[in-house]
C-alpha cells in the first residue's frame, strides 16, 4: 500500500465500471475513482480539500490527519495552501502460522529492526537534493527511528570527541 497521503487524493485512478462495488472505491455520478496516488490526471488541491472537509463526520477525519492542526479550510473558492503535509505509513507482517512471513513475533521484530536500521533510517537521514531544491523536507517519527536517531547523534558526538583528543595529544 502506498500509505495515506494527500497525494492519493490529488492523483486518483479512474476505475473500470466492473470494479465499482469494491469497498475501496468512491463513487460519484457516473465516475469512480480509487484514491491510490497512481493516476495520470491531477485533481486540484482545492477540490481535494473540499472533498475531504465534507467527510469530517466520519470516524476518521482524513483531512485532519493530512494537514497541520492550525489549517483552516478556505471558504468561497479561495485557494487552499499550507507549507506542511503529513503522510502515514503502516508496516505490518504476519507471524506464527505456516503461511506467515515470520515464524514468531521475535523473528518479525528482528527483521523489522534490521529493515529500519539497514534500509529505512539511512535513507531518511540522507535528504534527497531534488526534494530540497523544491523546498521539500522530510520529517518522520517512530519509536524505533527515534532510538536510532539518538544513537546516531551520540555516536557522531563520540567521534568528534575522539577527534578532539587526537588533535590535543598530537
Amino acid at each position: 500500500a502506498p500509505g495515506e497521503s494527500i497525494v492519493n487524493y490529488v492523483w486518483p485512478e479512474r476505475v473500470d465500471g466492473a470494479l465499482l462495488y469494491n469497498s475501496s472505491y468512491s463513487r460519484h455520478s457516473n465516475q469512480a475513482l480509487r484514491f491510490s496516488g497512481r493516476g495520470n490526471r491531477r485533481v486540484s488541491a482545492s477540490a481535494v480539500v473540499a472533498s475531504l472537509a465534507n467527510e469530517g463526520y466520519r470516524p476518521m477525519d482524513r483531512l485532519r490527519r493530512l494537514v497541520p492542526r492550525d489549517f483552516v479550510v478556505p471558504e468561497g473558492g479561495a485557494e487552499a495552501t499550507t507549507s506542511l503535509l503529513q503522510s502515514h505509513f503502516l508496516f505490518s507482517s504476519a507471524y506464527g502460522s505456516p503461511e506467515a512471513d515470520y515464524s514468531s513475533l521475535m523473528h518479525a521484530k528482528k527483521e523489522w529492526l534490521k529493515f529500519v536500521t539497514d534500509f529505512l533510517h539511512p535513507r531518511l537521514l540522507d535528504q534527497d537534493p531534488d526534494l530540497e531544491t523544491h523546498g521539500i523536507r522530510i520529517f518522520y517519527y517512530s519509536e524505533d527511528l527515534d532510538r536510532l536517531d539518538i544513537f546516531h547523534a551520540l555516536w557522531g558526538d563520540c567521534r568528534l570527541a575522539l577527534g578532539g583528543l587526537v588533535v590535543v595529544f598530537m
